[in-house]
């Protein structure tokens, strides 16, 4: 027979929370209490059920689907509100329909689609004035994402690039810079934007590119000036000699003078501040340093790829700003800082984005006020002020409550802060890893786009918190865990589903890299009113007593509260 304490637990309103169950082959008599130690009056209710939960919220998988089962692979995504993009890399040249999903907080579903039959080829997606942006590939109209996803109308006409309908539109950009080109894998014709972050830019001529073959793949690079790299089906490379390669002229019709044992076709390219690299299926990477050269063409080296990489199964190369980074479709990506001599190996996650406004003195997401929000360590999460009602409130984190109102200071370990409207050489005005950078610039660009884009530290502590830098009480806690396992697949992204009024997180939907999806019920979804026990109004700092409650085994206590802060203790006697 065990006696006194049985459990206590500090409740919150986005929690039901299990305060004492009775263990099997037991029966328990005892009493609770409960403190409202909140400032203002709650509405508590008292629960005894005999209902099976899980033990922890969103600790199992409850569901499973393969509703987002595609036969391509997702490599990103773009975000906006309830919409989400998904983006995949090196995909064939007819046409594959874009996948998108949406979040219905009322229903408690996300569903996912594919994007209308008119629309062709991958998005081009970026930031100006309060809105995210996609440029349509086949008709080369300018969408809000939120449009592009719905079936609304274009921010801008134009007409098509004399691609077809049935075409997949592939494209790459300047490294740096704002030029676009846009062409299809295995065709020969091209066609370029001068300023692809412009809601109104008109379009190049359609030309088809002046070499023999067709093309493998074009990749953007930077090495003295902005220029592209173009691979044919011949074997052989080619430089644009401009940074906006709109004719036939505005390319070097020289072929680039590879080493020995570089064969087989251009899979992708990339480069860092000395160095320029070309990929390519033979499993060999080709590289110059091009000193003071726009178009190297001669002096180039090579090494190999890691043991056991096969080309077949690249879908991204890219340059990180520490090494050459080749994505497999598994979503390993391999890693080299020193020419091939050692190579690394970490795991792909999509981009996380997470639209913030500002209503009634408190930041919403996605629409919800109060939200509990989680981010997994190791993924990056853009946090999207873009809405006027955040003018004035410079988002921030903590790991203290409040902020630096609550004595604490500013975390930005792993952010990168962006404000301003796109220039010609960056997608914003600034961009900064440095804090104060971020507020001193928010007000600076009201009306312009600022994110904050956070990859979260694998150290980071399992509690954080929002605040604005400016006002007290805005923000809300964020959760820190770890990415969720799927057996023998790789996770991507978590959709939250939020009760519309109160915040609380329902249900986490995760989307793995093979398109299949889990569904994650919260343990206290939905409680059933006949296992209400007590329901009762406390003023600040009132105690609702309650005696000689009688329970049988698995039975649990159960409290729910519209208020923070209600102090729950049970004692009694178990036998």
């Amino acid at each position: 027979m065990a006696n006194g304490l049985l459990g206590k637990k500090l409740v919150n309103t986005v929690d039901t929370e299990s305060v004492y169950t009775v263990p099997n082959a037991k029966v328990a008599t005892f009493n609770f209490s409960i403190l409202n130690n909140a400032a203002t009056t709650s509405s508590v209710k008292v629960y005894l059920s005999s209902t099976t939960y899980q033990s922890a919220d969103f600790a199992n998988f409850t569901a499973a689907a393969d509703s987002f089962a595609s036969s391509y692979k997702v490599v990103d995504t773009i975000g906006h509100g309830l919409n989400t993009v998904y983006l995949s890399e090196q995909i064939p040249a007819a046409k594959v329909n874009v996948k998108k999903s949406l979040a219905d907080h009322t229903a408690g579903t996300l569903t996912f689609s594919d994007q209308a039959a008119t629309l062709g080829g991958e998005p081009l997606p970026f930031y100006n004035g309060t809105a995210l942006y996609v440029r349509e590939m086949y008709t080369g109209k300018v969408y809000t994402l939120d449009n592009f996803c719905s079936g609304g109308s274009a921010t801008t006409a134009a007409t098509n690039w004399t691609f077809t309908s049935a075409n997949n539109i592939l494209w790459t950009t300047n490294k740096e810079a704002d030029n676009a080109v846009f062409y299809v894998k295995g065709g020969t014709a091209i066609n370029t934007i001068a300023d692809y972050r412009s809601t109104t830019n008109s379009y190049g001529t359609m030309y088809n590119i002046p070499f023999g073959g067709t093309i493998t793949a074009m990749s953007g690079v930077k090495t003295n000036s902005e220029r592209f790299l173009v691979g044919l089906s011949t074997g052989n490379l080619y430089w644009s000699s401009a940074d906006n390669p709109v004719a036939t002229g505005n390319w070097n019709t020289t072929i680039v003078t590879l080493p020995s044992g570089v064969l087989g076709t251009f899979i992708g390219g990339a480069s860092d501040t000395t160095k320029v690299y070309a990929v390519f299926d033979s499993e060999k990477v080709a590289y110059n340093a091009y000193g003071s050269n726009d178009e190297p063409l001669t002096g180039w080296l090579s090494f190999d790829f890691p043991a056991g990489l096969d080309a077949a199964n690249i879908v991204k190369v890219y340059h990180d700003g520490t090494s050459l980074c080749l994505l497999k479709d598994d979503f390993v990506i391999h890693k080299t800082s020193n020419l091939g001599v050692t190579w690394t190996t970490a795991t792909n996650t999509a981009k996380q984005h997470v639209t913030l406004d500002v209503s009634s003195s408190k930041y919403r997401v996605q629409g919800i006020a109060s939200p509990e929000l989680e981010v997994v360590r190791g993924a990056t999460y853009v946090f999207q002020q873009l809405a006027t009602s955040n003018n004035g409130h410079p988002f921030s984190i903590s790991t203290t409550a409040n902020g630096t109102h609550g004595g604490g200071t500013a975390y930005s370990t792993g952010m990168t802060f962006n404000y301003g409207p796109p220039t010609a050489t960056a997608e914003f005005t600034g961009t900064s890893t440095t804090y104060t950078d971020w507020t001193t610039n928010h007000a600076t660009h009201n009306g312009a786009p600022r994110t904050i884009e956070w990859t979260v530290p694998s150290d980071a502590p399992d509690m954080m918190y929002t605040y604005c830098s400016i006002h007290s009480g805005m923000g809300f806690g964020i959760k820190v865990s770890d990415a969720p396992v799927q057996s023998g697949e790789t996770w991507l992204t978590t959709q939250t589903i939020w009760a519309d009024a109160t915040g609380d997180a329902t249900k986490k939907i995760d989307v793995f890299f093979d398109g299949t999806t889990t569904t994650r019920i919260k343990r206290f979804n939905v409680l059933n009113d006949s296992d209400l026990f007590d329901k009762v109004s406390l003023t600040a700092g009132e105690v609702l007593e309650r005696t000689g409650v009688m329970a049988s085994a698995g039975e649990q206590l159960l409290v729910t509260t519209t208020v923070d802060g209600m102090v729950v203790r049970a004692h009694g006697i178990e036998e």
